[in-house]
């Protein structure tokens, strides 16, 4: 075994069903709260469709379903990479704070053109799924086709929060690496860790929190 079939091994016991079962996990807990329209959407869209598109179409919807599922679990995969890179290089180079780094890394060079490109499986996958949603398109009805667009949506937050989210445990495995080598190093870093939880939706500010309290308690 040579040290790349090595790596490729280890990389494969990091990302595996135990690590998409926790991203999918993670994702619930939030849908509960934050994205509750998006998959109240998804479920209606589901079951309204159900009984209204032909054998071919329920096909045509079953592989759109499909890629966007493996695009999930790419986008959740580089994130986090990119979130390993991000925290290596802010703690080495400190140049960037962590949530430009994230824009730069993650955002512009995976969830938008013309950096998606480079990312061919990911890329064909949507380019398929374009294709797909057209022919939908083109054999339904409005208010029929507007279901197809609740499950695209879902499916386009899923994907984003797998991406941000892996990103997120990416740079938090780098502050652990750091760690372990000098312990306590990455404090130097809380900063830019904190500010990365902000943006990311993770933490509020304290004017956030006293207004959120201020409107329970009114």
């Amino acid at each position: 075994m040579s040290v790349q079939d090595m790596l490729k091994e280890m990389s494969s016991r990091a990302f595996n069903s135990s690590y998409d079962s926790y991203m999918r996990n993670a994702y619930d807990l939030w849908a509960e709260t934050d994205f509750k329209e998006e998959e109240n959407d998804y479920a209606k869209g589901v079951q309204a469709l159900d009984s209204v598109l032909t054998e071919e179409q329920h096909q045509k919807l079953k592989a759109m379903e499909e890629n966007y599922q493996h695009n999930m679990e790419y986008a959740s995969r580089y994130g986090f990479k990119a979130g390993l890179y991000s925290g290596f290089s802010q703690y080495f180079i400190g140049t960037e704070v962590a949530y430009d780094s994230f824009e730069s890394t993650l955002m512009k060079n995976l969830m938008e053109m013309p950096g998606m490109i480079r990312h061919q499986s990911f890329y064909k996958r949507n380019d398929d799924n374009l294709t797909i949603a057209n022919a939908l398109k083109d054999s339904l009805e409005d208010r029929i086709y507007e279901h197809i667009v609740s499950i695209e949506c879902a499916w386009g937050q899923r994907i984003h929060s797998a991406a941000c989210h892996g990103f997120y445990c990416g740079y938090r495995a780098a502050l652990n690496l750091i760690d372990d080598i000098r312990p306590l190093d990455s404090s130097r870093m809380i900063q830019h860790t904190l500010l990365l939880e902000y943006h990311l939706g993770y933490i509020s500010s304290y004017d956030e929190i006293e207004r959120r309290s201020k409107n329970k308690s009114a």
